[in-house]
């Protein structure tokens, strides 16, 4: 006779803490089995690298590791999710099932909609959890901000841990066959660590210190590694949820630590983070459509050549260089830089979104499907509704690279040159050119375009779109359902 369990599934939650579906697990009187799933669909899915799995190996690394203080182990398996618990109801009768439910790629939404039915059929019962304010069913805004305040201000779900002795099947971390994959072992020294230790340093010092400095090195390739959270990937895997930096955040502003007006700022951008995930959850289409369907009539055919320059950082434009070859090696830039990335493909170039959107989903260590979706389509201007920002890269680099420090660390073919040569190289004299050893074209390429007659091709054509009958009637439905009411319009 089959034994009767519980499953704990993890997904993009990786933690012990503020995990309602663990907390609700443990009140029932079923062994527990704690396990997560590398699914093949999605090891192959052209929006994941191996940087995001190597990533989500050592957060479970991490995982196990806390769990052995209650003596407690985690299963890792690999194949498809539905295969896992065939597997398991061969050795077990799964009674329940407690995970998160998940905001993510069309991959992950079709397969939920497939494991429904298997459950059922199966007679498993799948409870999922609300997680970071996003509503699920949710029909427009007119309620959102209250609930989201609500939520963050609520008592955290604080799992009995020490029941895991009890109802846990495991004493040990069990993995999978083919797991894990080499290449996830080594771990980028440029890149930041899974470990939970390690995020809550980052949080730490940001409340008590480095917040000082938020609102100066926002904007700012260099200063921004420092002066930001850097909780981005630890919010995308689940590693803290948002409700936890939120209230650590708060703790520290009442408390007098860091800056006031640093640590308001962080915590309205964590609204900010739940907002577009909950446009996401509101709208998933936007993953493969545009946001306004006016805009499908926009030609926008892809020139292979263009792209490869723009995605190994050989574009002849030193900070969006500077900024793709950054993001390749640590997977991270600060948010102006990723606009402007984003706003260079696919207005300077006229590149269409979704070959953009996938090449930076692949180097975003925090790659956040219902952040990044409708961010893409905000800078494409695939909205009509949002201001369309065509980024000036010339501009970007002398406002918040002014003395190049940060195209120099990243684009060395320029180290040589002085600061009021570094942002346009292409202008350089012959009499500097032999003066520095520096020959346009040979040591750095030459622009792959001319900036100021593609900003206005793209400007009129885009604008053009939006005054169109389709594009206003569209504006229109897309305000009606993703706009928060009131003054606090997130």
């Amino acid at each position: 006779m089959r034994k009767p369990i519980n499953v704990l599934w993890f997904k993009r939650d990786l933690r012990l803490s503020d995990h309602e579906p663990l907390m609700e697990a443990l009140k029932i009187k079923e062994p527990l089995l704690l396990l997560y799933v590398f699914e093949p669909s999605l090891l192959r899915h052209p929006n994941y690298s191996d940087m995001h799995w190597s990533f989500v190996w050592e957060a479970l690394m991490d995982l196990s590791h806390q769990l052995k203080e209650y003596q407690v182990g985690l299963r890792i398996a690999f194949a498809e999710v539905e295969e896992v618990f065939t597997q398991l109801q061969l050795e077990f009768e799964v009674k329940t099932v407690f995970s998160h439910a998940e905001t993510g790629l069309k991959a992950t939404y079709d397969r939920d909609i497939a494991l429904i039915d298997y459950f059922s059929k199966e007679g498993i019962i799948w409870r999922e959890y609300q997680q970071n304010g996003v509503v699920r069913k949710l029909s427009n805004r007119s309620s959102w901000l209250k609930r989201w305040y609500s939520y963050m201000s609520a008592e955290t779900a604080t799992p009995d841990l020490n029941r895991l002795r009890k109802l846990s099947l495991l004493n040990k971390t069990e993995i999978g066959r083919d797991l894990p994959y080499p290449s996830w072992l080594s771990r980028n020294p440029m890149r930041q660590s899974a470990k939970r230790e390690k995020g809550m340093r980052y949080l730490k010092s940001f409340c008590t210190e480095r917040s000082k400095n938020y609102g100066k090195g926002i904007s700012k390739p260099e200063l921004s590694r420092k002066s930001c959270s850097r909780m981005s990937p630890y919010l995308s895997w689940g590693i803290f949820s948002v409700r936890e930096v939120y209230q650590a955040m708060n703790v520290a502003k009442k408390a007098g630590q860091g800056s006031k007006s640093g640590l308001n700022a962080a915590m309205i951008r964590l609204r900010w983070h739940c907002h577009f995930i909950q446009k996401f959850e509101m709208e998933e289409r936007i993953e493969y459509e545009n946001f306004n369907k006016a805009y499908d009539l926009l030609e926008k055919p892809i020139n292979a050549k263009l792209l490869a320059a723009w995605m190994t950082g050989t574009t002849g434009f030193p900070m969006v260089d500077a900024c793709m070859r950054c993001l390749r090696e640590t997977g991270y830039v600060n948010f102006r830089m990723r606009a402007m990335l984003t706003s260079f493909a696919v207005h300077h170039l006229w590149q269409p979104w979704k070959p953009v959107s996938m090449h930076l989903s692949r180097i975003f260590l925090d790659f956040e499907p219902g952040i990044h979706y409708p961010q893409i389509q905000m800078q494409a201007g695939m909205t009509g509704i949002n201001t369309i920002r065509i980024y000036n890269p010339i501009k970007q680099s002398i406002d918040h690279d002014p003395h190049g420090t940060f195209i120099k660390k990243w684009v060395p073919e320029l180290t040589d040159l002085p600061s009021d040569a570094i942002h346009k190289p292409w202008e350089l004299g012959p009499i500097d050119q032999q003066l520095f050893d520096f020959i346009p074209g040979r040591n750095y390429p030459i622009p792959i375009i001319n900036l100021d007659s593609a900003r206005k091709e793209a400007s009129d054509r885009l604008y053009g779109m939006r005054k169109t009958k389709a594009g206003r009637k569209e504006s229109t439905r897309i305000l009606a359902r993703h706009t928060n009411p009131g003054p606090r319009n997130a």
